[in-house]
């Protein structure tokens, strides 16, 4: 498969959706700074939110990218065990707590993908997921929802939820 060139994506994108109603794809400004972290997170351990995060990686290793890896897992961070020697740019270890002191300890997250302009794995314990969601509007939000002339930075979270389809996997 060759590749596409951003305008070409664009313009079939614009023929797609003239016959389809889909909503326009808009593309990123140019010169402007991007974050791309991915989260792999959910309910409950041993459902393959580990698995998950492993395989972000490996989608970028196979485009011979570099990624930063966050384990958030205090009990079990194999992610960060797996990775921590080699073949990631950094593997760091953070933990998310409900402390008020530490609150802010997730900016970090997006202080190590500015830093080195890369895509970050963050891997999350099971029922961490009202603590990286209190991040995600405290600090995040906010920052995605600034007018764009106001945006040094353009921000893309994708929130990757495991689940294995029961009703425990899924609730609080």
């Amino acid at each position: 498969m060759s590749e596409i060139q951003l305008g070409d994506r664009i313009n079939n994108q614009a023929s797609l959706e003239a016959h389809t109603n889909q909503p326009e794809v808009v593309a990123p400004a140019v010169g402007k700074e991007k974050i791309v972290v991915h989260i792999s997170g959910g309910e409950i351990g041993g459902i393959g939110k580990s698995t998950v995060g492993k395989t972000i990686v490996y989608y970028y290793q196979k485009k011979e990218q570099q990624v930063i890896v966050v384990d958030c897992d205090r009990t079990n961070p194999d992610v960060w065990n797996m990775y921590q020697k080699n073949e990631v740019e950094a593997a760091h270890r953070l933990e998310l707590s409900d402390n008020t002191d530490r609150e802010d300890a997730a900016d970090e997250i997006l202080n190590w993908a500015a830093a080195k302009q890369l895509p970050v794995l963050v891997n999350l314990p099971a029922q961490a997921d009202t603590n990286i969601r209190a991040w995600l509007d405290r600090t995040v939000l906010p920052l995605i929802q600034l007018p764009e002339e106001e945006k040094d930075v353009e921000i893309q979270i994708n929130y990757w939820f495991v689940t294995n389809g029961f009703k425990e996997s899924c609730e609080k």
